[in-house]
């Protein structure tokens, strides 16, 4: 007889190499979680910059993650955004902390980094490199091949693909 062999279809394949919408929304949820932070602070990360640099001296496993929030300004003459730093703590040696799941998010967006540049769209600031994803195929096109999560789209399509793998239920 024949033997029935399970094909894969491009977009799965795709899937399994680089991070998908759901991918990185499931490791945004659970750094906003560990940190208490609103999307805008877990978003503004910055890839270099996210481990304040006081913490990297000291000899421990408790790190400082800093970010930042943009805040109004009254006077609109203000030529600049007046930001202010967020700090959280976080534990190096537990895997699954806010610290650690960071430097995950950026080891999966890394193959994106420099790669994969082509919409008409993509500007520096667009980008949030530590949340970067691969579209799915059939929005190339239209959308091009890579996003970030600084996309309400992207964040919506993948925070709902996480819950339709899920069971859960409310009380």
């Amino acid at each position: 007889g024949y033997k029935r062999y399970k094909f894969y279809s491009i977009q799965m394949i795709l899937d399994s190499y680089f991070p998908t919408a759901k991918d990185q929304a499931i490791l945004l949820i659970f750094i906003m979680l560990q940190t208490g932070w609103n999307k805008e602070i877990a978003l503004a990360l910055d890839k270099e910059t996210f481990e304040n640099s006081l913490s990297k001296s000291i000899d421990s496993n408790t790190t400082l993650i800093e970010s930042s929030k943009n805040r109004g300004q009254i006077d609109s003459n203000v030529p600049y955004n007046d930001e202010k730093v967020i700090f959280a703590a976080s534990d190096k040696s537990d895997r699954y902390s806010a610290v650690n799941l960071i430097k995950l998010a950026i080891r999966l967006s890394s193959p994106l980094f420099t790669h994969l540049l082509d919409h008409k769209n993509e500007m520096k600031d667009d980008i949030n490199n530590i949340f970067l994803l691969l579209n799915p195929a059939n929005r190339w096109a239209a959308n091009g091949r890579k996003n970030s999560l600084l996309s309400n789209k992207a964040q919506q399509r993948g925070i709902k693909e996480f819950l339709a793998d899920q069971n859960i239920f409310s009380h």
